[in-house]
């Protein structure tokens, strides 16, 4: 009797559970922590936060994994790319800029997340290569005339010189460029 009333209270305690688990994160949920971090981190006095930059990080990341077909996850996803650029993350940026043109072809930024992911492969991940690659899908298909001059000029130097030699060459010789 002992045996089947300790398998039965088992049985209770697994089917309605201990009531100590974490209550699941909803979209709603995940959006008011999102916002609650932010209004912490950006409307701050106070001094950066490296630690709460990485988890806000986080947080806009877990959005988009969570809930990928939200209005927002594009826009967090961007977010993340901006605030790693303050902890120095570039590979997070690599992350967030392929994410966005993959799965989120109509996204409003598109022609900017494109330009930026080449700009972090050039000069922060020094992946001349494959900046090459995403500098030409500027030229070919981004409608932002800035961009595409910038992919350009970059384009005439990339064989010859790295990022940080382009920079200089352009604040030695500021002449508009054709």
């Amino acid at each position: 009797m002992k045996r089947i009333l300790f398998v039965a209270l088992s049985a209770l305690f697994i089917a309605c559970g201990s009531g100590n688990e974490p209550e699941a994160r909803t979209e709603e949920k995940l959006r008011q922590e999102i916002k609650a971090m932010e209004d912490s981190l950006f409307g701050s006095t106070a001094a950066f936060n490296k630690e709460a930059a990485e988890k806000m990080i986080a947080l806009y990341m877990d959005f988009a994994n969570e809930f990928p077909k939200a209005k927002e996850a594009p826009d967090y996803l961007l977010k993340a790319a901006d605030v790693a650029t303050a902890v120095n993350k570039p590979r997070i940026k690599e992350d967030c800029y392929k994410r966005i043109i993959e799965n989120y072809p109509d996204f409003n930024r598109l022609d900017a997340v494109k330009y930026l992911l080449a700009f972090t492969l050039d000069a922060e991940l020094n992946n001349r290569e494959e900046a090459k690659t995403w500098y030409n899908e500027v030229i070919k298909t981004v409608k932002d005339t800035n961009f595409v001059r910038d992919s350009k000029v970059r384009m005439n130097t990339i064989d010859s010189l790295n990022y940080d030699q382009f920079i200089e060459m352009i604040i030695s010789n500021p002449q508009p460029v054709q």
